[in-house]
């Protein structure tokens, strides 16, 4: 997956700090680590159940939104409830 995501960064790092949830002093940090290397390929976005995220488009968005991501459904287990 490539993509030029720094837009979207500052876009979620702006948000943040608009919001109160991004203090000054963390805002280095945030700024100089890019959020999309702590997340995998495979991710499910929450909704009343959780769905699957299927393209590289939906997979930039969700990574750069001030949502939980969730990394796993039924630990790991494809024949799960």
């Amino acid at each position: 997956m490539t993509e030029d995501w720094r837009p979207r960064h500052a876009a979620l790092l702006e948000a943040l700090a608009a919001s109160g949830e991004l203090p000054d002093a963390w805002r280095p940090a945030f700024d100089a680590v890019p959020r999309h290397h702590f997340i995998p390929g495979d991710i499910w976005e929450q909704r009343a159940t959780c769905v699957p995220v299927t393209t590289d488009a939906a997979w930039w968005d969700l990574v750069h939104r001030d949502v939980p991501i969730v990394t796993q459904v039924d630990d790991g287990q494809s024949d799960g409830p």
